[in-house]
């Protein structure tokens, strides 16, 4: 019986501890997703904007390429200035690398350089770009 009074009291008195000022109960934890919500979506956007600057580069022939490789350029900053939460700057980084990768195949086109170095340089491009898609669903996933 003594222990069942006793058992009350300390719920009795935990409870009314809950109420003390400047007792706070810790909130959780935010994950990565939850974190990079507005970062996935701005990134996302510059994304869908590079592609289709890409493919209109895909399709310039050489003597135009300089105006859309300025136009990659301009976009690629832009994905740069996004401050990223820590834990989803490695997604910035495979994005802005394969940036770099891919303007810097362009510009190996236009210095009509041998079509094994272009293509290894797009090629090095193209796995970058997988490990940003990765890095993207992993962020989702944290």
């Amino acid at each position: 019986m003594k222990l069942i009074i006793s058992c009350c009291l300390t719920m009795i008195v935990i409870a009314g501890c809950s109420n003390i000022p400047g007792l706070q109960i810790p909130t959780p934890t935010p994950t990565c997703a939850m974190q990079a919500l507005q970062f996935l979506d701005q990134i996302t956007a510059i994304a869908d904007e590079w592609t289709d600057a890409e493919t209109l580069a895909d399709s310039t022939p050489r003597m135009s390429l300089p105006p859309t490789i300025a136009n990659l350029q301009e976009i690629r900053r832009r994905a740069d200035a996004i401050a990223p939460p820590e834990c989803a700057a490695l997604a910035q980084t495979y994005l802005i690398d394969y940036m770099d990768k891919t303007i810097e195949g362009y510009l190996l086109f236009l210095s009509n350089v041998s079509d094994t170095e272009i293509s290894n340089q797009f090629q090095s491009a193209g796995n970058a770009f997988r490990n940003f898609q990765i890095e993207m669903e992993d962020i989702k996933n944290r």
